[in-house]
């Protein structure tokens, strides 16, 4: 299945990473046992940025095992994307990025979790504080000039 990838890059040992078709693997992707059950609330405000053509981050970490895909850190991003797709909000060719770690034990995947939420971004919230109004125009006009120079970049 993920043989029909976009591209692929080895990150090391454990970990590659796989662009490939979100309508490829939806049917294949399952969500980690040790994690909790997505929030339709959240999930529903992911859906609501892809809608509005917001960035969302499609790097997905998962744990693949023969034909099953495990979502260990991205199933409310996953799930909002099953609904794009299934309203046609985003195409079948809609591309997400897969850190996959293969055949991998039940401790490594915990030890990937952990590490990933070690890293968590600082909420807007506290970013909303510290930040001068006038630096967030500038952050927001070079954004909107980043989007219009390159506008194959950007997801509609």
């Amino acid at each position: 299945m993920l043989e029909k990838s976009t591209f692929v890059q080895r990150l090391d040992c454990e970990h590659t990473i796989i662009g490939i078709e979100f309508s490829k693997v939806v049917d294949k992707i399952i969500n980690w046992e040790n994690n909790r059950e997505p929030d339709s609330e959240r999930v529903n405000a992911i859906y609501n940025a892809i809608e509005d053509g917001q960035y969302i981050n499609c790097h997905i970490s998962v744990a693949v095992t023969g034909n099953i895909i495990r979502v260990y850190d991205g199933m409310h991003r996953i799930e909002a994307l099953k609904v794009a797709l299934n309203n046609k909000t985003i195409s079948d060719s809609y591309i997400v990025m897969l850190d996959c770690i293969f055949n991998p034990s039940d401790d490594l995947i915990k030890d990937c979790f952990r590490n990933i939420n070690k890293s968590i971004p600082v909420p807007e919230i506290y970013i909303d504080n510290i930040v001068p109004g006038n630096i967030k125009l500038d952050i927001i006009g070079i954004v909107k000039k980043i989007c219009c120079d390159y506008p194959m970049q950007i997801r509609k």
